[in-house]
């Protein structure tokens, strides 16, 4: 066996091992139990990990990397719905306004039909473009983006312990591989495992909860995004166009809403057999592939989302719009910001709780407000889908127009 060592520029020794006969297993298992040290870690490569990436690349003297469980491209359970300021948020992210351009767009929307069981109730116009891809296609642009800028990346590891260091965290992966670093920032998903062993007071809240599906063929105008809801309850449902007849089609409601005795599927499937618009529109409908579940941890109330040596990014800190359900932009706010206050924390020479609840002050300073009252607009509306009906026709005559 011949060992090549590789001095990278980020002053790390890299082991390349060329193998020329058999090698003891004892001695693959040491290779693998040695430690990657950075002076940060980012957990999750989704728009919040890929968003304090790209920050960081900027950094030439500190060290990062990122760590996510998949390889890219992977699937992401979503409505596919990119809002408007998840694209502004990436030009300022990029600091390349023709970054755009280099997105595979998908379907362009400017409106979202909002219809009951019988009729359309109402037509709202979008103020920002919006674009409708598929999390495959788009979380992969960001990623591979992030590799290009020079991100050190780490595909298929998935995080299985984390332990506190005097200097910071040491993670061990499923594949047996150790890092460390001063700073964490975890970015992993709604069912994030940093925020589980770091801040375990998140996962006693409500999360919502959906399905997800694509669709081929589906009788509606791809001019526009489509939701449906019944009367009695507060969840909605979905249809998205994708582009070329692709469509996203979906349910989502709060996990502690009954559902008279129908399950989730079964809900899903009400709305597609009974309401008589879907049912005409999925005629000829084919289902590409299975209908998915999961989980969004929607902003119900504010929140440390930062710690000793740690912060938490997107999903993982709960930034998701209550209502709507996106929460692409917030991430990758989030994930900058987070970068940004690593960096001001290691160069100082303090990574403690208290200089990292900056992160927390900035965060909410951005985005508390709006989530704060997309959360009481939901709390309000509940069971009352009544009040929407009886304000559309106010809101048709002064053609609202949302952000």
């Amino acid at each position: 066996m011949i060992i090549l060592l590789k001095y990278n520029y980020y002053r790390r020794f890299k082991y390349h091992y060329i193998f020329l006969r058999p090698i003891p297993s004892d001695f693959i298992y040491f290779c693998q139990l040695m430690e990657h040290h950075f002076d940060i870690l980012i957990v999750g490569a989704g728009p919040a990990g890929t968003g304090a990436a790209i920050e960081l690349c900027r950094e030439k003297d500190l060290s990062f990397a990122l760590i996510d469980r998949d390889s890219f491209p992977r699937d992401k359970i979503c409505g596919d719905a990119i809002p408007g300021p998840a694209f502004k948020e990436m030009v300022r992210i990029f600091e390349d306004h023709d970054i755009l351009s280099k997105v595979e767009k998908g379907r362009k929307v400017r409106s979202t039909r909002v219809c009951n069981e019988s009729r359309e109730v109402m037509d709202i116009h979008w103020v920002l473009e919006a674009y409708n891809i598929p999390r495959l296609s788009f979380d992969d642009f960001l990623f591979q983006e992030a590799k290009r800028r020079g991100a050190t990346i780490f595909e298929d590891q998935t995080i299985r312990s984390i332990t506190k260091t005097e200097n910071g965290y040491r993670l061990t992966s499923d594949q047996q591989v150790n890092f460390s670093c001063q700073v964490l920032l975890a970015a992993d998903g709604t069912n994030s495992f940093i925020r589980k062993q770091l801040a375990p007071h998140f996962d006693k809240d409500e999360k919502t909860v959906g399905l997800r599906a694509y669709y081929e063929g589906v009788g509606l105008s791809q001019a526009a995004n489509h939701i449906y809801y019944r009367k009695e309850l507060l969840g909605y449902f979905w249809a998205f166009p994708l582009g070329e007849d692709q469509w996203n089609i979906g349910y989502g409601v709060p996990d502690d809403r009954k559902f008279q005795g129908r399950g989730l599927k079964e809900e899903f499937d009400f709305f597609i057999s009974e309401i008589p618009e879907l049912k005409k529109a999925f005629q000829n409908a084919e289902l590409q592939g299975r209908v998915m579940g999961h989980k969004l941890a929607a902003y119900s109330k504010k929140r440390a989302i930062s710690g000793e040596g740690f912060m938490l990014c997107g999903d993982a800190a709960y930034l998701v719009d209550p209502v709507w359900g996106h929460g692409i932009d917030k991430a990758m706010i989030s994930g900058k910001v987070a970068a940004e206050v690593a960096v001001k924390a290691i160069r100082k020479g303090d990574t403690s709780a208290e200089q990292l609840q900056e992160y927390d002050q900035i965060i909410y300073q951005k985005m508390g407000k709006e989530l704060r009252k997309q959360y009481l607009g939901r709390k309000f509306f509940a069971n009352k889908n009544w009040i929407i009906e009886a304000v559309a026709p106010v809101l048709k005559l002064i053609d609202k127009r949302v952000k």
